[in-house]
């Protein structure tokens, strides 16, 4: 037992010195395409390493997360769409698993209500210029804000997952800005400077948000 227990322990240093170290390469734009997709590919395989006793949520959450930056990063966003349909998926994988904690129906129907209207809005402020990246992206973004209601609503049981799901909401907020900036918004000039800024704060933040779902993923916590 004290075994199994100190190689889970390297195992876990050994996760997360390379992370580190990939983290460093993103935001010095050193072999960055290379360094991104395996900083993520790495959390997936670090959960599979424990699939014994690996939640499959997340493990699920994590496989979609490495499919959608395959297109994203290194394909170039060749796909926009098929990428963010992954993420959707992950985010709902990541919704079934709160709710299984929460097992609250008010806040099942709140998350429902939630996507239809954004949708809704979406349709309405758009209008001509709605498409499938729209549709996607924002119910998307209305299913990652709940499911961050929800991990706070447990965060007795898993602290970890609700900062994860709030780095990851910084990071899709800083990508939306900078996506919809002279496209569907025009941005003031001090929110332009914060969304274009020097520091690649999207990554700043996604990859930290993957490696702590990574290590809450090690475990099956319901």
């Amino acid at each position: 037992m004290a075994k199994a227990k100190t190689k889970q322990s390297w195992l876990t240093y050994t996760f997360l010195l390379v992370e580190a170290a990939l983290y460093v390469l993103i935001l010095t734009g050193k072999w960055i395409v290379s360094a991104q997709f395996a900083a993520i590919a790495l959390c997936l395989v670090f959960v599979v390493v424990h699939l014994r006793r690996a939640n499959y949520f997340i493990l699920g959450a994590l496989i979609c997360t490495v499919c959608a930056d395959w297109f994203l990063v290194v394909q170039g966003g060749a796909d926009k769409v098929t990428a963010m349909v992954f993420f959707l998926a992950a985010q709902t994988l990541y919704a079934i698993l709160l709710h299984r904690r929460v097992r609250s129906r008010s806040l099942l129907v709140t998350r429902l209500l939630a996507v239809v209207i954004v949708e809704a809005v979406t349709v309405l402020v758009l209008l001509e210029n709605m498409n499938e990246l729209a549709a996607v992206s924002m119910a998307y973004y209305a299913m990652l804000i709940m499911n961050i209601v929800c991990a706070f609503k447990s965060y007795r049981k898993e602290p970890m997952m609700a900062w994860a799901l709030v780095l990851f909401f910084i990071c899709d907020t800083f990508i939306g800005l900078q996506t919809a900036s002279g496209t569907f918004l025009i941005l003031p000039t001090w929110l332009h400077n914060v969304a274009f800024c020097s520091l690649n704060v999207a990554w700043a933040c996604y990859l930290p948000s993957q490696v702590m779902l990574a290590l809450c993923g090690k475990e099956n916590r319901r």
